[in-house]
């Protein structure tokens, strides 16, 4: 309601008397509650005490090399790998130079520096580098559920044996490092045919174990080899992995898709913790769907010019070696679940660098003649990489209870390693090496998978039971995106290694005017008085046991649900995937020793499915990996059976790592 001016004035000073009135009222009460201010504080005087401050330690000046690097000593493992041996790197002493005119005024650098031969001035110098990555993961998960006193199953320890059998064999057929792949250079200008032989002995043994083997070289190997066979295309992981696998995918990435649109659920956080233990109908049991991946990304661009002078010898080798094998003999109910599948895929590509079109930079302020970076002892890049994955995962189940629905997962296990590397280096016009050359890059690639599953049905009734469907995975890249050439030495560049060697500071006119630099100036030369070695290794190994033991009553499933059950005891993955990506110039290679460029490819795999308990089986004897007569523990009969129960104390046994609904 609106009033006048004056009412307005009069309703203003009711309202100021009235809070005026009020603040008298309670004055008694707000005093009470009003703090007493305190006096400021009195602070004594604080003690003093000196302190001694020493840096005694002063800093050194660049160092271009790398001190010895010891590896720690291999972690305990239940499978024997690869020893590694302490990678020992030397110190570099490197000696940069600038050489000019006597007669050229150069104003930037201070008569001090001044030699006889002209200014020497300090510029970047290259320095070895060595990444050395062991990546293991180790996983037991021994898993029971039932009353499994009633029950005969083998022990996982047994299967553990069988698994660790299954290696061994399997040894023969894999062509590896041996740990520090640097002991390969130690071989000189024969380490080339010693790799070589070393994948024929590996596809022998492959062979006499009944294995499927490709072994090429050179001309005969296609950009794209799968399974021995040239292909227009790589293979697709996702369309390859177990059916259980994929449909977990697919219900993921639906997941992701629906939280995308909705942070939550109409009903909240009671819906979405309802929809997460929600089951589909019938019963499901889950003893496989174990993955292991490993993954390793290196681009590399090494020290590298378009003119490269060897003194010594010329090695370079691209290899891929890649095995697959598994070992899976069901017993019990029958399998209806897919073949179990191995692929070893393999890329080798190559290409011309891309040269720039840019104006070419303007010249020195002065006549300079060389620029040459001197590394006197041997320039180093190594990138190393191990990883390692062991999965150990037995589990028994004897189901007998009944309901509506219900969902057993004891595997579902996954382990990763994956390392990603982009590493740059310098450029420069000619490269002189005082020793040899290698250019090596390696990738070593092994799956072993044991999946030897029985499922015992008791009573009569549908059902379904996937034993197979495993998945052995292979994936190795290595692309070069320059193409080098060889010719033999010119006497212009062995004169001027053998200059330098001698401790020269200014090269001749005849490298300058070569007609390899069609007149460019000034050239900017790296000499390296050792050897110039350039290493990229990758070693991948997975190893999956997953024997599972699972007995159930269907007539008891069935009475409580309209859907079958069903028991997925395979769908495993073991995945190893690798790329090499090399960058650099197109190089004319002059050398004056004997040149070895090869590619090397491998791929073996040995699936078998046939094996009898006691070694009824294809492979050779020593393969032998189903319950050797020497393995089966003499208190278990003639069944070769465990009747007692398992000694659910110790560390390996995981009671239930699982939902149950």
């Amino acid at each position: 309601m609106l009033i006048d001016r004056t009412s307005e004035i009069v309703a203003h000073f009711i309202g100021a008397f009235e809070t005026a009135l009020d603040g008298s009222r309670f004055r008694s009460e707000i005093d009470g509650f009003r703090h007493r201010q305190t006096q400021d504080p009195s602070f004594d005087d604080q003690s003093s005490q000196t302190v001694a401050a020493r840096a005694p330690y002063a800093l050194d000046g660049y160092a271009a090399g790398l001190s010895p690097l010891w590896l720690t000593p291999d972690a305990p493992a239940p499978l024997a790998v690869s020893g590694h041996h302490p990678l020992q790197l030397p110190f570099l002493k490197a000696k940069a130079e600038l050489v000019v005119d006597d007669a050229q005024d150069f104003p930037f650098f201070e008569p001090a520096k001044q030699s006889a031969g002209g200014f020497t001035v300090s510029s970047p110098m290259p320095g070895s580098v060595a990444f050395v990555s062991q990546q293991t993961n180790y996983l037991i998960d021994h898993d029971f559920f039932g009353d499994i006193d009633a029950g005969s199953f083998i022990a996982p320890d047994i299967l553990d044996q069988q698994l660790e059998t299954l290696w061994q064999a399997a040894q023969p057929m894999m062509p590896g490092t041996s740990g520090n792949p640097l002991t390969l250079i130690l071989e000189g200008s024969t380490m080339g045919e010693t790799f070589a032989e070393n994948y024929l002995e590996s596809a022998s043994a492959a062979e006499a174990m009944g294995g499927q083997v490709s072994f090429l070289s050179g001309p005969a190997i296609g950009e794209i080899t799968v399974n021995g066979a040239d292909q227009d295309a790589m293979p697709d992981l996702d369309n390859l992995l177990p059916t259980y696998l994929q449909a977990k995918n697919d219900a993921a990435q639906a997941e992701d898709a629906m939280a995308a649109d909705s942070f939550l659920t109409p009903t909240g956080n009671a819906g979405t913790a309802a929809a997460f233990f929600d089951v589909e109908a019938g019963h499901s049991v889950i003893a496989g769907g174990n993955m292991e991946i490993n993954e390793t990304v290196i681009v590399a661009q090494h020290v590298d010019a378009p003119v490269i002078a060897v003194m010594g010898d010329m090695v370079a080798i691209s290899a891929i070696a890649q095995v697959n094998v598994i070992h899976d003999y069901n017993s019990g109910a029958t399998n209806i679940s897919p073949m179990n599948t191995s692929i070893n895929a393999a890329m080798f590509a190559s290409q011309h660098s891309v040269t720039s079109d840019a104006a070419p930079t303007a010249a020195f302020p002065v006549n300079v003649t060389a620029i040459v970076t001197r590394v006197d002892a041997d320039l180093i890049s190594v990138n190393w990489i191990h990883q390692y994955n062991y999965m150990s995962d037995h589990d028994t189940a004897q189901i007998t209870f009944s309901g509506e629905d219900s969902f057993l997962d004891f595997g579902d296990n996954v382990l990763f390693n994956q390392v990603s590397l982009l590493e740059f280096a310098q450029g420069y016009d000619l490269i002189i090496v005082g020793g040899n050359m290698y250019d090596m890059s390696l990738i070593f690639q092994t799956n072993i998978l044991f999946d030897d599953d029985a499922v015992h049905v008791a009573g009569a009734g549908p059902y379904s039971a996937s034993m197979g469907d495993n998945l052995a995975y292979n994936m190795a890249l290595i692309q070069s995106n320059s193409i080098d050439s060889y010719i033999e030495m010119d006497s212009v560049f062995a004169q001027a290694g053998a200059d330098l060697a001698a401790g020269a500071r200014v090269l001749s006119d005849d490298v300058q005017n070569h007609e390899v630099f069609d007149g460019h100036a000034p050239l900017n030369i790296l000499y390296i008085s050792g050897d110039l070695i350039n290493v990229s290794a990758i070693e991948q190994t997975n190893i999956i046991g997953d024997a599972d033991q699972v007995a159930f009553e269907v007539e008891a499933l069935l009475a409580g649900s309209d859907s079958i059950p069903t028991t997925t005891t395979g769908s495993n993955a073991a995945v190893n995937m690798a790329t090499i990506q090399n960058y650099g110039a197109d190089s004319t290679i002059m050398v004056g020793g004997e040149v070895y460029d090869d590619l090397l490819l491998y791929q073996a795999e040995l699936i078998d499915t046939d094996a009898q308990p006691l070694g009824a089986t294809p492979l050779a004897s020593e393969a032998v990996v189903f319950l050797a007569e020497d393995m089966i523990d003499p208190d278990l009969g003639d069944t070769g059976m465990v009747s007692q129960s398992p000694d659910i104390t110790s560390s390996d046994v995981d009671m239930m790592g699982s939902i149950v609904t």
